[in-house]
């Protein structure tokens, strides 16, 4: 049975086929690139509308804290929202609560922010090479913060003069676990800590006076019984 071999593709349409692909595969690329960007571009905006609402006086005297701390609070609302298709307004007032948390208790020790592990990721993912992460580490945190290795060579911090007599410190009266584990401490906060410690050892002392006191009547009450049951037997007698 006879059949007609096929005639083969000219070489100028293979090369047209591939020349279209490459196009079409570039374009993507660039379709793709550019949403990034977009994106990218949205959030910095974002980011940049919290921080001159959060803080716009910090905005103009230190752009990059201010900047950062609104990065950080953006960067969290997921965490926060996930599987919920909720509208702008829900999504404020859900985050609402942790955020009043957070300023809380950073104001309470002294930050004039809140710090979370966050704050880390962002350090480390925008250290350069040639910058130990400690040293680059000290140049991203806010004024008046430290590390436990900076307040152990600090005279304000002169009760504790080391990293590991400071951290076993301030466990005993309760310090953030966050700020413990990033090992960030400011003057405030370690004013608070010794105020902390004053209250539990006047609680530890009002606590032994009650149980002495206790004891004292007990063995008044003891000596009583013990005097009326001679009576007693003197009595019999």
């Amino acid at each position: 049975m006879n059949s007609k071999k096929q005639k083969p593709r000219p070489k100028g349409e293979n090369v047209a086929d591939s020349e279209n692909q490459q196009t079409e595969q570039s374009s993507a690329g660039t379709e793709a690139s550019k949403a990034n960007a977009d994106q990218s571009t949205i959030k910095s905006a974002l980011i940049a509308i919290l921080a001159a609402f959060l803080d716009p006086d910090a905005l103009k005297d230190n752009a990059g804290v201010a900047v950062r701390r609104a990065e950080r609070i953006i960067g969290a609302v997921p965490k926060y929202l996930a599987g919920k298709d909720l509208s702008l307004e829900e999504k404020l007032e859900r985050f609402k609560p942790e955020l009043d948390l957070l300023n809380q208790e950073a104001a309470e020790w002294g930050f004039p922010e809140p710090i979370t592990n966050k704050f880390f990721i962002y350090v480390k993912r925008h250290r350069p090479k040639e910058v130990r992460l400690a040293e680059f580490l000290k140049q991203q945190l806010p004024q008046g913060v430290m590390t436990f290795e900076e307040a152990s060579k600090n005279e304000a911090f002169k009760d504790h003069k080391s990293v590991n007599g400071l951290t076993k410190f301030l466990k005993k009266v309760g310090y953030p676990e966050t700020y413990l584990q990033m090992g960030l401490i400011t003057k405030v906060g370690y004013q608070r800590a010794l105020e902390k410690r004053k209250q539990e050892r006047r609680k530890e002392d009002a606590k032994r006076k009650r149980e002495s006191r206790n004891k004292s009547k007990v063995s008044k009450l003891e000596k009583g019984q013990s005097s009326a049951d001679k009576i007693a037997k003197l009595a019999d007698v």
